[in-house]
């Protein structure tokens, strides 16, 4: 066997037995902000052990192991005493490969402060201190006479190598070898049929020298994510044009083109001392579970940064990712009395948006019929339907066909004279995850709900899915922020609104729009008062009063779907049907509840009386 095929890199996105981190102390570069830098890394500690291990080297292992005392997977946490220069373990850490198919090992190269830029006398040694302290299963393999950093290099798994010209040809790296050398001991190293060079993308204040990290990833499904700008006065325009051009030209050791995700460049950022710092998104870190992209507090770059990194991993990356990033389909329709052609249709434009990448579809149908509660007639409960049963397990079907969670609203008939409006949910695998019974029941002209449905029983209880806690609940409970509240406080992740309302004939065009401005005001109220992204999908067209009394209810549309700070992810039109997917970063709402957390600083002790019907 050749030395190509017997040696994989792994790309970042393969299974990891731990992730490797150098804390920050007073002799790193972070020393005049350590303490704001230290919460940083808590909560990207945080954030890697709630799914894996996590290595710790620092100097000061009994300071750091107070700072991260309250991580709940104390397991998952190993601190081990070694001296450091500073804090990019990236670019330090040994670089496992896999030899004969399993076998993994750690290559040790040197490492010399960026091109002689810092000290490194320390972090050159890191490794061998970690194997000395026996956290490597094999023996370090001896690559020192050789410069490298984990951040100039990217794996495809795939046979190909992926890096810059700027970095790898650094005089004060190899200089004594030249490009065809260099590549040959990358190819002869790391078992790769074919190294790709970016010859573009300097950005201003690198001191890697463009390292790869900092410009194009490779991501599952043979994609590139790359950074792209598109502001012509920048001073990057040129160089980062110029890399995506090279880019486009690409090929897989297959000879197929990459799949492409352009990133935005941040905002300009400056230092103290009026110099621009080399912000990027595509400096990511793929975990086992997750994806840890930086962000600048710019709600513009920074969404659509997310956006094109969700994109170019939600189709392949693994289950447990999509509890973070999340496309979720929603289907705003206008129904008619024939429920087999609703049936038919609202199958289709499912199966299509699960084709497009949607791992999550909510519509609003109560069992695909007209909304019979414009009158009162007992012959309207010949429509209710039981859980499970043939509506239910037609849907189940569905969601499993597609390997989807599918949110969807019905007429339950529970027992002999006893009815429901419900939500059953179907997780991936077409299992009913769970159900939500309306809870609270209008009895208004042409929404005569009280004379069908009883008011829900099982309390305002999150649903378990593949993708997450959900929290459903059902068109009037849309206006009580109690049941928003209750939700949140069980650890539900997102609240999602099934809902049918629309305008009486008789309203007049002011009062139209006040209704449609708080129902929507009202709503994106509990995405900003719980820190969570709310998804409300609303009927739409005009359905005629089956009793002649009145010109029937023209239902609004406008589904939307609202961001942790009540930001409008998406907002559908008024006068057609839409089916339309939409990414929800939930992950989000963890950030920012830690800026605004009304959750925590809720005076609870004083809040007995919320119980009352009214205060007296």
């Amino acid at each position: 066997m050749s030395n190509q095929s017997s040696i994989i890199l792994p790309p970042e996105w393969a299974e990891q037995d731990a992730i490797l981190m150098s804390w920050p102390h007073e002799g790193t570069d972070w020393n005049y902000m350590l303490h704001e830098v230290c919460l940083c890394y808590h909560d990207i500690a945080q954030a890697i052990t709630a799914d894996e291990d996590l290595i710790i080297v620092t100097p000061e292992p009994e300071a750091v192991k107070e700072q991260l005392s309250d991580l709940e997977h104390q397991e998952r946490l190993h601190i081990y005493r070694v001296a450091t220069n500073d804090t990019w373990a990236r670019d330090f850490g040994a670089i496992t490969v896999v030899k004969d198919g399993s076998v993994t090992v750690p290559l040790d190269f040197k490492f010399n402060g960026w091109g002689l830029k810092f000290a490194a006398c320390f972090d050159n040694l890191i490794n061998r201190g970690l194997q000395s302290a026996g956290v490597f299963t094999h023996e370090l393999e001896n690559h020192l006479n050789f410069v490298l950093e984990g951040g100039s290099i990217e794996s495809d798994g795939n046979g190909t190598i992926m890096t810059t010209s700027n970095c790898l040809l650094s005089p004060n790296r190899n200089g004594e070898m030249t490009k065809d050398e260099i590549e040959s001991y990358i190819k002869h190293t790391f078992g790769a049929r074919q190294v790709l060079w970016v010859d573009h993308g300097d950005l201003e204040g690198d001191d890697t020298d463009s390292h790869i990290d900092t410009l194009a990833r490779f991501v599952e499904g043979n994609s590139i994510v790359y950074t792209r700008c598109t502001d012509a006065n920048d001073s990057h325009f040129e160089c980062l044009d110029a890399m995506g051009r090279q880019i486009e030209q690409f090929r897989n050791a297959d000879g197929e083109a990459y799949n492409l995700f352009a990133v935005p460049l941040p905002h300009a950022i400056y230092d103290e001392d009026g110099l621009r710092l080399p912000a990027t998104y595509a400096n990511f870190l793929i975990t086992n579970h997750s994806v840890l992209v930086p962000i600048y507090n710019q709600p513009d770059r920074d969404q659509a940064a997310l956006d094109a990194i969700a994109r170019a991993v939600s189709t392949t990356f693994h289950q447990a990712m999509r509890k973070e990033i999340i496309n979720v389909g929603i289907i705003q329709a206008s129904l008619t009395s024939d429920v087999e052609a609703n049936h038919k249709s609202l199958v289709q434009r499912i199966d299509s948006l699960a084709a497009q990448g949607a791992d999550m579809v909510v519509l609003q149908e109560l069992h695909e019929s007209l909304y019979f509660c414009q009158v009162e007639s007992t012959d309207n409960f010949d429509l209710a339907c039981t859980i499970p049963g043939p509506v239910t397990n037609a849907y189940a079907q569905v969601a499993a066909r597609n390997g989807i969670v599918l949110v969807t609203s019905l007429f339950e008939k529970r027992a002999t004279g006893l009815y429901h409006n419900t939500a059953v949910v179907f997780d991936t695998d077409g299992s009913i995850a769970g159900k939500y019974r309306k809870m609270h029941i209008p009895d208004d002209p042409a929404y005569y709900e009280k004379f069908y449905f009883t008011p829900g029983d099982i309390g305002f209880e999150p649903i378990d899915t593949s993708l997450g806690r959900i929290g459903v609940l059902v068109c009037w409970d849309q206006w009580y922020p109690e049941a928003a509240r209750l939700m949140a406080l069980r650890g539900a992740e997102i609240l999602i609104y099934p809902t049918a309302i629309g305008w009486e004939s008789t309203d007049t065009d002011a009062e139209k729009e006040r209704q449609l401005e708080a129902w929507t005001t009202v709503q994106r109220g509990h995405a900003v008062a719980n820190g969570l992204p709310v998804v409300t999908v609303n009927r739409v067209g005009h359905e005629p009063d089956p009793s002649g009394q009145t010109n029937g209810i023209q239902f609004w549309g406008r589904s939307f779907v609202a961001g942790p700070q009540g930001e409008f992810l998406y907002r559908a039109p008024s006068d057609e049907e839409v089916a339309v997917i939409v990414q929800i970063d939930t992950h989000r709402s963890e950030q920012v509840r830690r800026w605004w957390p009304f959750l925590r600083d809720r005076r609870i002790e004083n809040y007995s009386d919320i119980t009352k019907r009214f205060l007296d």
